[in-house]
């Protein structure tokens, strides 16, 4: 039973709710690419080994990027009584970067039969999550390089993987991407805005923090323009339905700037775009289930705390 709880504190590191937004914009990618060649429909309800060594990379680039942020921010979780595992000490600190170079290894091995760009945006992404969290770079702390990690990195890197793995047409991919990189800024800045006190008590200066509510409510705003603009000059139906159905709270948060408005958006947003991309692909949606339902237990076990709250203030 031990020897389970381990291995379940271990999976939990690498942060498995939190990933549902990587899986999605590299089943994005691979949607458009097989949708491009007219061809391999039926991985979208049968998933193949390349689809799934797919997935696996993902996850290990996006897990590995969880701990290490865990790694460096430790000492403020410990303060906020967040992310319990580091902070109060489960998994050790050594252990961590342990199992971080486990991960790097079984990434090696994933890649090595893989093409050219899948290869190239995996590297890419494996730095820039090492920036994002890492002293002295620490991007996430920094204004307009927080945005533009998780802009790029989850609107254009992780669909590239998705997309790459059943189509080398790169110019097809930058693109397709430009809905998807906006989209994932605006939804970023607004989940910087309800931060903003406590990154300032901690030294973090975001996007959020430099430009102040209004200005960054502004910026926020023309990024969703952007999006729709791309959307509509794609035709993309799955990079506009999420933002029009949450078009409402994106645009009240510029005259009501009140916390529940700004979550309500990227909420919103986020769980229409998961399940479009369930209904495309619906193992997507099982994993999701899975996960959930693995995660209330284990939370609920270990810790005493019910997580994720679903439609719920609580964040961890």
């Amino acid at each position: 039973m031990r020897q389970l709880v381990k291995i379940l504190d271990y999976f939990f590191l690498l942060r498995p709710i939190v990933l549902i937004p990587v899986w999605f914009f590299y089943l994005i990618g691979v949607y458009h690419a097989i949708l491009l060649n007219k061809g391999k429909f039926d991985i979208m309800f049968f998933p193949n080994w390349q689809l799934i060594k797919g997935f696996l990379i993902v996850s290990i680039v996006g897990g590995t990027a969880y701990i290490i942020n865990q790694i460096y921010d430790i000492e403020t979780d410990k303060i906020n009584r967040k992310l319990f595992l580091l902070s109060d000490g489960y998994i050790s600190v050594k252990s961590s970067w342990i199992f971080v170079f486990v991960l790097y290894l079984l990434l090696f091995f994933l890649l090595y039969n893989q093409n050219f760009h899948v290869k190239l945006f995996t590297i890419a992404l494996v730095i820039l999550s090492f920036l994002y969290s890492a002293y002295p770079f620490h991007f996430k702390g920094r204004p307009f390089f927080d945005l533009f990690s998780n802009a790029f990195g989850n609107g254009f890197l992780n669909i590239g993987i998705g997309y790459c793995l059943y189509s080398h047409n790169i110019y097809n991919l930058l693109v397709i991407s430009l809905p998807y990189i906006f989209m994932t800024g605006v939804v970023f800045l607004y989940t910087t805005i309800p931060d903003i006190e406590g990154d300032k008590k901690t030294g973090n200066i975001t996007t959020g923090v430099y430009l102040g509510v209004d200005k960054t409510i502004i910026l926020g705003l023309i990024l969703l323009i952007l999006s729709i603009t791309f959307g509509i000059i794609n035709k993309d139906i799955i990079a506009l339905l999420p933002i029009l159905l949450s078009l409402y709270f994106f645009i009240i948060v510029f005259y009501k700037k009140e916390v529940h408005y700004f979550l309500k958006a990227v909420r919103l947003c986020t769980a229409s775009i998961t399940l479009i991309v369930g209904i495309l692909f619906p193992f997507f949606i099982l994993i999701i289930i899975f996960i959930v339902l693995l995660s209330r237990l284990y939370y609920k076990r270990r810790f005493g705390i019910i997580y994720p709250k679903i439609f719920t203030k609580d964040r961890i």
